[in-house]
Parts: C-alpha cells; structure tokens; sequence
C-alpha cells in the first residue's frame, strides 16, 4: 500500500507524497529523462502524472471535467 503523507514544496504549499514501486527499466528511463531536462525524478513524475489526469478528466473517465488548477475544461 503507498504511503502518504503532507508536505510542503517551497514553503509555499502542501502537496502529498505517495510511494510507488516501479521495474527498474522505468525507474531508469525516468532517471535519464529527469536529467536530460536538468530536473529531479519526482519533479519528472508530477508533471506526466498531472497530464495524464488532466487528459483522463478531459476524456470523461474521471467524472470530473475540472483540471489540477481548478479550471473547467472545454
């Protein structure tokens, strides 16, 4: 089960933590990919995640047509 947990990003906001196991493979694709783009892992993974939800939502398969910054989608 991930773990989760509060924490605060720049002191300016509280995001939440979440623990994933990924195949090595992936995890080193993500590794190369972060550095190509001068950025960390976890940085690399919000944003794909971000986009896949704000594409799922857009796509009707969440039920909820408003995107991460509380903007409604066309």
């Amino acid at each position: 089960m991930p773990v989760a947990s509060k924490v605060e990003v720049l002191g300016k906001r509280q995001s939440d933590m979440v623990t994933a196991y990924l195949p090595t493979e992936i995890k080193q694709s993500l590794e190369s990919w972060a550095a190509a783009e001068s950025r960390s892992v976890s940085s690399l993974c919000t944003y794909l995640l971000t986009q896949a939800v704000n594409t799922a939502k857009r796509e009707g398969k969440l039920g909820d047509r408003t995107d991460t910054k509380g903007a409604k989608s066309k």
